[in-house]
């Protein structure tokens, strides 16, 4: 009769049956509220069902985005142009005081702002090239070379860097007002303009390939190497003001960790 009396579970095991059917409950309560509260407002675009409709949406989407655009990338082109600027009036000094000036602020102030923020590897390309070129056989016109083509590259990537810093405000304001289609829409619209600005800047490089170099440099031997490195330098520059745009993983995590229907226009992007 002594054993009737005692619990069929003792104290620790019906505490780990309490905690497990609360864990339950409380991912079920979780994950209903989050299907129930995000649905797409009244206010979303409507799904672009042609060309015209398109056009139409973009134009109203290239408005919003370049408020915010503009500031962003007029004020990453002033703090870059701080050093690019002094690189620039030294390559009529002197080959040798341009290349000085190339690894002080490639390499050195390089270094620092890639520790600083966080982007190891998308900053230090930048100096990893410097560095290597300073071991090729004619390293000074290498070096000064290379650098003016790295010059104009991080001018055109701060365009890109802005657009990157709109978009993430963008998408993230289009999610948080339950606008799903809008925030996907909103980055189709950042990519094509990034692309779009990209091409021009490079063909305004192709074109002026023979006038352009003179302005970073007295020296004939770098004017003809950075002529000839202009077609890559081209190439570069379309592909690096589209890439910052897509490697902001706020923004493609918020689209991905948000379900709503796009229509099929923006899901095959």
């Amino acid at each position: 009769m002594a054993d009737s009396s005692q619990p069929l579970l003792s104290p620790r095991e019906d505490q780990n049956q309490n905690d497990e059917q609360l864990q339950l409950l409380t991912r079920s309560i979780t994950n209903n509220s989050f299907a129930s509260s995000f649905v797409a407002d009244a206010d979303d675009i409507p799904p672009i069902n042609g060309v015209r409709d398109f056009f139409t949406e973009f134009g109203k989407e290239s408005i919003k985005l370049w408020y915010l655009a503009g500031p962003a990338i007029f004020t990453t082109i002033c703090q870059y142009s701080l050093g690019a600027i002094t690189q620039v009036f030294s390559g009529h000094v002197g080959t040798l005081e341009l290349a000085a000036v190339s690894v002080e602020n490639s390499v050195i102030a390089g270094f620092s702002f890639g520790l600083m923020v966080a982007g190891s590897l998308e900053i230090w390309y930048f100096m990893a090239l410097i560095l290597f070129a300073g071991y090729l056989k004619n390293a000074e016109i290498a070096v000064d070379s290379l650098s003016i083509c790295m010059n104009i590259l991080g001018w055109t990537v701060m365009v890109a860097l802005g657009m990157n810093a709109a978009i993430s405000v963008r998408v993230s304001n289009e999610l948080g007002a339950a606008h799903p289609r809008t925030a996907k829409f909103s980055l189709v619209v950042a990519i094509i303009s990034s692309f779009i600005i990209g091409l021009i800047l490079a063909a305004i490089l192709l074109i002026f390939r023979d006038t352009y170099p003179s302005l970073f440099s007295n020296s004939s031997q770098v004017q003809e190497l950075v002529k000839e490195l202009t077609p890559l330098l081209a190439f570069c520059i379309v592909i690096d003001n589209v890439q910052p745009v897509l490697s902001g993983d706020l923004v493609w995590n918020d689209i991905r960790d948000y379900p709503a229907d796009f229509d099929p226009l923006l899901d095959s992007l």
